[in-house]
């Protein structure tokens, strides 16, 4: 399940804080019920329209975890989005009704995150109109994967006013045990180092 880690804001004089977001939940694996009832607060986000996220929501919920729906967007490898994944050739009609189906689909959801999104973070339009929507259903937040350098996501949730941050370090990209510790020791050295 791939796991990345987000900068927050710290107050001054406070301890770091690291944030970490697991995401790709929703189906049946076994191992999606064990991330939700890892120890700590550990956000998990969930991909829409699964068979399992309504039911791995509302128990991660019951386990004081917070929600995100894990937004499909198109890659620039084109790989295949699934269900309610959101695509450079939708029209904005299309593009918000789909968001809004994806939102309704994941109860409890606090927030958003991109799930690919290399190619449709990359395009300013279409950031305006899910920042827009995302502003229109409340107090969502909206984090910022950073599948591609060229992302603008962040900026305009931010010139939107939409509360934004990005991800700072994947975890797991390499599933390597040793690969993973390094990753970790990084994001702890860095959080000392930044606060954050």
């Amino acid at each position: 399940t791939p796991t990345e880690t987000v900068r927050c804001h710290q107050m001054p004089g406070s301890m770091p804080v690291i944030s970490i977001i697991i995401d790709d939940l929703g189906s049946d694996n076994p191992r999606h019920e064990q991330v939700i009832r890892l120890p700590g607060a550990i956000a998990c986000s969930f991909l829409p329209m699964n068979h399992a996220t309504v039911r791995l929501a509302r128990l991660a919920h019951s386990y004081n975890k917070e929600i995100l729906l894990h937004l499909p967007m198109e890659s620039l490898a084109k790989n295949p989005l699934g269900p309610g994944g959101l695509s450079l050739d939708m029209t904005e009609q299309e593009f918000i009704w789909a968001l809004q189906k994806d939102l309704e689909s994941v109860p409890h959801v606090r927030g958003i995150n991109n799930h690919m999104g290399s190619l449709l973070t990359q395009h300013p339009g279409h950031m305006v109109w899910l920042m827009e929507e995302i502003k229109r259903n409340g107090e969502l937040f909206f984090i910022d994967s950073r599948t591609t350098h060229a992302s603008v996501a962040m900026t305009v949730a931010l010139e939107e006013g939409v509360p934004s941050l990005q991800r700072d370090i994947f975890l797991d990209h390499n599933k390597d045990l040793e690969s993973i510790r390094e990753q970790f020791m990084k994001t702890i050295a860095r959080a000392k180092k930044l606060g954050t």
